[in-house]
């Protein structure tokens, strides 16, 4: 038998790989994309939802999304009383970053004995199965996103190295440590500016790979790609599958991308001093404002719900205010000026 073929039957055998996520109603059609994808790609997943609101909740409860568990917010608060006694002192944005290492610990209270423990960040997406990847790094202790920004943004990295956004906590001696190191930093300083050398939850990340053994950071092209890196990869479709840089893409992070009407798009690429290639528009992106779509529809049809339309970050497309319709159109001139404009 080959070694290929025992590392197959060996991966086969392991216990289901458990994903911690959370998000409120103005990232639900993205959490619902998201949930979607990893079902898709990953079915023996088992993910758990922190509710940061009750409509998010009742949601969620409603649709069918695979092993999906759902935490309410009042219920981590509970366990946690220091988490909630600081929620008073911080903007919405920086207690939701604050509340990413006390998630994670949450759900090892409920299930210490978990092998790989994976956080995600609700506007993420997958567009293959990562466990064969994951797989790879079995031995690790920890797996580390760099962000891979291009030399035009290496500025960037004062709000850290690594990305929050995908994080994978293997069974070690050093995950219960490290997750609980991370969460008294974030209670006493989780603020959404730099302050020497912290950001958020994010800056605190860069000291594992020195703290604790076993730490991996991955090679491999596929996973991380995000708005920040696209312009140093090469995309392209090879056999039916979407590749970067000859790799296949699992993972990719949507940051910036925000919705101006049932149909139209902005990709915040400008962000990130990104013209979008056309592979990028047609196999990355557009995919994604699709599931976006899709998401927004299912919620309407099997929740009654209208979602809301933008981040508690950007209000881009409801600054306006009582402007109504005059709102919509500036988006619009402005994401077209910009090359941003995707039609779902």
């Amino acid at each position: 038998m080959s070694d290929h073929e025992l590392d197959r039957r060996e991966a086969a055998r392991r216990p289901p790989t458990h994903y911690v996520t959370y998000f409120d109603r103005h990232y639900l059609t993205r959490g619902v994309a998201l949930l979607r994808s990893l079902r898709q790609h990953s079915p023996d997943a088992v993910v758990w939802v922190i509710c940061l609101d009750e409509q998010t909740r009742q949601a969620l409860g409603t649709l069918d999304l695979g092993n999906i568990r759902l935490e309410p917010l009042p219920l981590l608060e509970a366990r946690d009383p220091e988490l909630a006694a600081v929620r008073s002192t911080r903007s919405l944005l920086e207690y939701y970053y604050t509340l990413t290492a006390p998630s994670l610990l949450h759900v090892l209270s409920v299930e210490p004995d978990i092998e790989r423990l994976v956080y995600l960040d609700a506007d993420t997406y997958f567009f293959a199965d990562p466990e064969p990847l994951f797989d790879r790094y079995h031995d690790s202790s920890m797996l580390l996103l760099d962000h891979r920004y291009a030399p035009e943004l290496a500025d960037e990295y004062k709000y850290g190295r690594f990305n929050v956004g995908l994080l994978v906590f293997n069974r070690s001696d050093d995950r219960l440590p490290c997750l609980r190191l991370w969460r008294e930093q974030c209670i006493a300083w989780c603020y959404d500016y730099v302050e020497g050398d912290r950001y958020g939850d994010q800056r605190y990340l860069d000291e594992w790979p020195e703290l604790y053994r076993g730490v991996a950071v991955p090679t491999e092209r596929g996973i991380g790609l995000a708005p920040w890196n696209l312009r140093i990869h090469n995309l392209m479709m090879h056999g039916g599958r979407l590749m970067v840089d000859g790799e296949p893409v699992v993972h990719m992070h949507f940051g910036s991308t925000r919705r101006i009407t049932a149909r139209l798009y902005d990709t915040g690429t400008h962000r990130y001093q990104l013209s979008l290639s056309a592979a990028a528009r047609d196999y990355v992106y557009r995919p994604y404002v699709r599931a976006l779509a899709s998401a927004e529809r299912l919620l309407a049809a099997k929740c009654g719900i209208n979602v809301a339309r933008d981040s508690i970050r950007r209000k881009r497309y409801e600054r306006f205010g009582s402007l109504g319709y005059a709102s919509t159109v500036l988006a619009l001139v402005a994401t077209v000026r910009r090359g941003n404009l995707l039609i779902a």
